[in-house]
């Protein structure tokens, strides 16, 4: 039987910084049955690795609704 997936809670993020602006390019999430997801905001095969910066999220890095 399948364990549902109720909630999870955002535990890192990878940020592509360009000269002026930053953009988000995927989110893990820490789902309630243990199970790491990722989630893409960009397209993966058109990431250079050397722009992004990843973070550790911490309980009060995210507010609903982000």
């Amino acid at each position: 039987m399948c364990k549902k997936l109720l909630f999870a809670k955002p535990i890192s993020e990878a940020v592509m910084r360009e000269e002026t602006t930053e953009r988000l390019v995927w989110r893990d999430y820490l789902w309630n049955s243990g199970q790491v997801i990722r989630v893409w905001f960009e397209d993966p095969s058109a990431i250079d690795d050397t722009m992004i910066s990843v973070h550790l999220l911490g309980d009060n890095d995210i507010s609903p609704g982000q």
